[in-house]
């Protein structure tokens, strides 16, 4: 049986891929290929975060009796990045490389921070309270992402 800490870090590690693939063509100057690479990177990326707001944060939430916090800051965290990864998306539409580069740095460290998080403390959290339904967590996160790639197609 998989975890639900094994499964999302597996989504983090796809989304890494992605972004690394992004980054590396901004710094090439290659604009085509970090606009695709970076729609590509947040598609992945809101899947994953509406994987966890939407399925995952709900369902500790229930089990623990209360909406406060190590969700509420992962929200907010999401929320953080959300506003820096638009920052990014439209400095690869004006071909500004310092402009996405010192977003990146507040990204990238923002990011380590929330899978330190997330990976160490939430994760391992969930798979402890939500053991007896963790395959029923995952179907609604498959689902999820099923979803999400009908409506980007």
């Amino acid at each position: 049986m998989h975890t639900i800490a094994h499964y999302l870090h597996q989504e983090h590690v796809h989304c890494d891929e992605e972004y690394n693939l992004a980054e590396a063509r901004v710094g090439r100057g290659d604009w085509d290929g970090a606009r695709r690479h970076f729609d590509a990177f947040l598609v992945l990326f809101e899947t994953l975060m509406s994987k966890e707001e939407l399925v995952l944060f709900p369902r500790m939430e229930r089990a623990v009796g209360n909406a406060y916090g190590p969700t509420l800051v992962m929200r907010s965290e999401h929320g953080h990045m959300r506003e820096i990864l638009g920052q990014m998306q439209e400095a690869i539409a004006a071909h500004d490389a310092d402009g996405f580069f010192d977003q990146a740095d507040a990204m990238r460290l923002l990011m380590q921070q929330h899978k330190v998080k997330e990976e160490g403390i939430l994760y391992p959290q969930a798979d402890r309270l939500l053991f007896e339904h963790i395959n029923t967590v995952l179907s609604a996160m498959d689902e999820l992402e099923t979803e999400a790639c009908w409506s980007a197609a």
